[in-house]
């Protein structure tokens, strides 16, 4: 199975989970909450690789080596405008689905630790290791 594939599969099958759910919880999640746990990693992994994996691309991209960067790059619609940080978790993740598959159409991948990942997966992985390591 074409690993594309498998992403679209989990993807689905894990918002069709959570999704009967989102209007039932408590208070909305903080940014970094909502952007930081790539859904289609989190289903297949478990968050010390995450966590490695997320270490990894910090080292290869010094550059995004921040929380609040990272937060930007993500809140980046398709059209380059950016997505106000209080959108709900809903939009977010939707948003975030979006922009992994667009990663795999324009080739915006990266290989890290063995995985390959759309740019937005990485960052989302990133982001989940440095607020990990705050906590």
């Amino acid at each position: 199975m074409l690993r594309r594939t498998f992403c679209e599969i989990t993807s689905i099958a894990v918002a069709s989970t959570f999704v009967p759910f989102m209007g039932c919880s408590g208070p909305d999640a903080s940014i970094d909450q909502k952007l930081s746990l790539p859904t289609t990693m989190a289903t297949i992994n478990e968050s010390s690789t995450i966590t490695k994996v997320g270490n990894a691309y910090l080292n290869q991209t010094p550059s995004e080596n921040s929380a609040e960067i990272l937060i930007n790059q993500l809140l980046i619609n398709s059209k380059g405008e950016s997505i106000p940080k209080n959108t709900d978790s809903k939009s977010l993740q939707k948003l975030m689905s979006q922009k992994v598959k667009a990663d795999f159409d324009n080739g915006e991948t990266v290989v890290v630790r063995g995985w390959v990942l759309s740019r937005t997966e990485a960052r989302q992985c990133a982001l989940y290791s440095l607020t990990q390591s705050n906590n």
